[in-house]
């Protein structure tokens, strides 16, 4: 009993003190006034709350700010979904506050449109392959070609009307072609134009939309593993292409597929 008690007292005096009443207080002063509509979450604890802020496109956006103890004297440290870091500052002498906060995010905002615009118009136009439900910090869209091929396009967040990072996924011989005719296009590269019209010039194709493909089609759009026909295998996506048939294959799932054939022989590690 003695040995539960002593326990019980060091666990209590290690568990972290509450803030003071003032803390509190100002917590709900500030909400009030950047109105509670804002407030999408709040920790039992009362020290992380969640902001729904939106751009001037009108997208919803949540900024976590986490309150140390001595809120205000301290400032809260902020976290978003943002292609860039996002940190909080102050000028000297200035007093942290929920709505400097949240302007501050606001601010971070504006650099962004011209990238979620462009996300944007390649989310609802074209054939999106991966991410399939994207956050605002992720840069990248896989698009469907057709023929078991896709487009890798990583858009560059401080401009991303320019040439983005480009990468062709899909067998040697579909992916050939469309790898010259973009080579041989590449000064027709037009920033004031769409990213989506540009790779279109580009590849001298239209790219497929999120319907473009009927039940009859759907076969050529698959990027699912040609074996397991799962997309996802231990998070990985297929990694290697049949240069005969185009179809798309994990490489674990082909390698117990050709270990199970009588025919298959291996030397050392290969197959």
């Amino acid at each position: 009993l003695e040995r539960q008690l002593a326990a019980d007292a060091l666990a209590g005096s290690l568990t972290p003190a509450l803030p003071p009443a003032a803390f509190y207080e100002q917590l709900i002063a500030e909400v009030n006034g950047i109105g509670w509509a804002s407030l999408c979450g709040l920790s039992p604890s009362l020290d992380e709350l969640q902001l729904t802020i939106d751009d001037t496109a009108r997208r919803a956006h949540v900024l976590t700010l986490s309150l140390p103890p001595d809120y205000p004297a301290r400032s809260p440290v902020a976290r978003a979904a943002l292609p860039a870091p996002f940190e909080l500052r102050w000028a000297p002498g200035e007093r942290p506050s929920l709505a400097a906060a949240a302007a501050q995010f606001r601010g971070a905002l504006a650099a962004h449109q011209s990238l979620w615009d462009e996300l944007d118009d390649l989310d609802r136009e074209a054939w999106v392959l991966e991410p399939k439900h994207p956050t605002r910090d992720v840069c990248h869209r896989r698009l469907a070609l057709g023929g078991h091929c896709s487009l890798l396009v990583t858009l560059h967040p401080t401009a991303p009307s320019s040439l983005p990072e480009l990468r062709f996924l899909g067998a040697e011989r579909s992916i050939a072609p469309l790898r010259r005719a973009l080579n041989s296009r590449l000064a027709e590269w037009r920033p004031e134009r769409r990213v989506r019209l540009n790779l279109q010039a580009l590849l001298g194709l239209a790219l497929p939309s999120p319907v473009a493909a009927d039940a009859a089609d759907a076969a050529d759009y698959s990027v699912e593993c040609a074996i397991c026909y799962e997309y996802l295998l231990d998070g990985e996506p297929p990694n290697v292409a049949c240069d005969g048939c185009a179809k798309p294959f994990h490489q674990a799932c082909l390698a117990e597929w050709l270990q199970a054939l009588p025919s298959t022989q291996q030397s050392f590690n290969r197959l």
